[in-house]
């Protein structure tokens, strides 16, 4: 009778241990659900990296008191955005809008190249927070240095000039839970460029567009 009792005892303490092990083990496995998930889940805090493909309609260049309409600019972007403040985003942005006007078209000549160097300042003003994603809309303002580029033209003009560049945007980024994230923007551009001629004298040249860019964002 006291071994029977004895090894009934032994086997309840074994069931019980097991049950421990169990609801330890079903425990664990929750918490690492939930890390997990939270990993996963889309931080506005994070630093942002960008690629984007911009767009310019309309406008006209001005070329020493002189203009002529432009036709659609293009061109590559790329940007990284470090979040400083809950409702601030500083980025930095390198670009080229590769631009052409109607009468150089008409004539034959290549397109010619802004090469942009700029700060972003961004202004979040709304933010829409998901369940693991957000959404943001936002005000921005890139301004920078621009090397202006023309190709084409008489051996007397510099290739290469000094520049720069000036617009206000308003964009919204989406980001899902993988933290890629889609990227729209759209407003107004200004650039300007100035290049030595051999006679001593200057070319100026200047020319507003409005903007669209779109893109791809990642969250490092």
């Amino acid at each position: 009778m006291v071994d029977e009792a004895a090894a009934g005892a032994r086997g309840g303490g074994g069931k019980e241990m097991q049950r421990s092990a169990v609801l330890g083990a079903m425990v664990f496995g929750i918490h690492l659900c939930s890390l997990s998930t939270a990993s996963a889940q889309a931080d506005p805090g994070r630093m942002r990296l960008m690629g984007l493909a911009q767009f310019g309609f309309g406008g006209e260049v001005e070329v020493n008191g002189g203009d002529a309409d432009l036709e659609a600019s293009m061109g590559p972007m790329a940007r990284f955005e470090a979040p400083l403040a809950k409702y601030f985003v500083l980025g930095a942005q390198f670009g080229a809008l590769f631009w052409q006007s109607e009468f150089n078209d008409a004539i034959g000549l290549d397109r010619q190249v802004m090469i942009d160097f700029d700060v972003v300042p961004k202004v979040p003003f709304v933010r829409f927070a998901h369940r693991r994603s957000f959404t943001e809309l936002y005000a921005a303002l890139p301004v920078g240095f621009s090397l202006s580029v023309l190709r084409d033209q008489p051996a007397t003009i510099d290739d290469v000039g000094p520049g720069w560049n000036i617009g206000l945007l308003m964009g919204v980024q989406h980001y899902f839970h993988n933290r890629l994230g889609l990227v729209g923007e759209m407003g107004w551009m200004r650039h300007a460029g100035s290049h030595d001629t051999a006679g001593g004298g200057n070319i100026d040249l200047h020319f507003n567009q409005f903007q669209l860019q779109l893109g791809l964002s990642y969250l490092l």
